[in-house]
């Protein structure tokens, strides 16, 4: 299930794992341990690409589990531009920064921010976005042209 623009056919388990990396019993599990917990934690959202991961042999689980670990410390925060509204000479932006545990959105005015909240998937975030976009308009911000 690699993501369009990635080369890495694991990258959409990154968020997961930043999940499950958040909680410190989740280090001093073995590799073997921490793939089982990574199973069940995709398994809702994925329950087949979770059932097909339950079949790998313990060296492939070691080796996906240290390949994560590597991928998630070195991994930069990405940030993208969602949408941009102004109102007379204000700007509101918005952003989903990606992160190891998920996606923080982020609606800026200049160098503050006007909200911010922490969203499991992608979908969420983009839910939540036009949400918010939504709101704006209706208080009379317009898109930009």
């Amino acid at each position: 299930m690699a993501r369009t623009g990635d080369p890495d056919p694991h990258a959409w388990l990154r968020p997961f794992y930043g999940r499950l990396k958040t909680h410190h019993a989740f280090s001093l599990l073995s590799p073997v341990h921490q793939f089982a917990q990574l199973v069940e934690a995709i398994a809702t959202e994925h329950p087949v690409e979770a059932e097909q991961m339950r079949h790998w042999s313990p060296a492939a689980q070691t080796a996906l589990m240290i390949h994560l670990a590597k991928e998630v410390q070195a991994t930069p925060a990405t940030v993208t531009l969602l949408w941009r509204l102004r109102k007379g000479s204000r700007e509101v932006r918005c952003v989903a920064q990606y992160l190891s545990m998920g996606i923080d959105l982020r609606v800026l005015e200049g160098d503050g921010f006007h909200r911010t909240q922490l969203c499991e998937t992608a979908t969420a975030a983009n839910i939540l976005s036009e949400q918010w976009r939504l709101a704006f308009l209706e208080r009379g911000w317009k898109a930009e042209a």
